[in-house]
């Protein structure tokens, strides 16, 4: 046991084992394992959030997923890296825009899904960027 020698496990640690949750469906024990990383005093990411928001989306739990969606900060206009250090702010990545679209085109929700990309597009993302995510959206039209 790592904690028992006194190794403090980081950040990529808790997202590969929240990921392992994820993909096995055990959605409860990955909110777990990122709320402990949390605890630590260690903060998430972007990347740990948007696999919360996948996981939420294939249980077809899209309050909780929106939750963590609405509860980042989109990169348009959002403080400095260094403010956002200091106040464990979550800036949106394109891939956060992206796993909420999946979440919600899982759910049969296109016209969300299509809401998600208009958000993403008002970020100045390039459109080689948005242009996956529209096609996603097209696909299912």
């Amino acid at each position: 046991n790592m904690r028992a020698a006194g190794v403090v496990p980081k950040g990529p640690a808790y997202q590969s084992l929240i990921e392992s949750f994820i993909t096995n469906n055990q959605v409860s024990r990955a909110v777990q394992v990122r709320d402990e990383l949390l605890r630590t005093g260690q903060p998430s990411s972007a990347y740990i959030e948007n696999t919360l928001i996948r996981g939420y989306g294939s249980e077809n739990n899209i309050e909780a997923a929106e939750a963590i969606f609405e509860a980042m900060l989109d990169p348009y206009g959002a403080p400095s890296a260094s403010a956002q250090k200091a106040r464990g702010v979550i800036v949106k990545e394109p891939s956060t825009y992206q796993s909420m679209v999946t979440a919600y085109l899982e759910n049969g929700m296109v016209e969300k899904a299509q809401g998600a990309l208009k958000r993403m597009r008002s970020q100045h993302y390039p459109e080689l960027v948005i242009k996956p995510v529209e096609e996603a959206i097209q696909a299912c039209l």
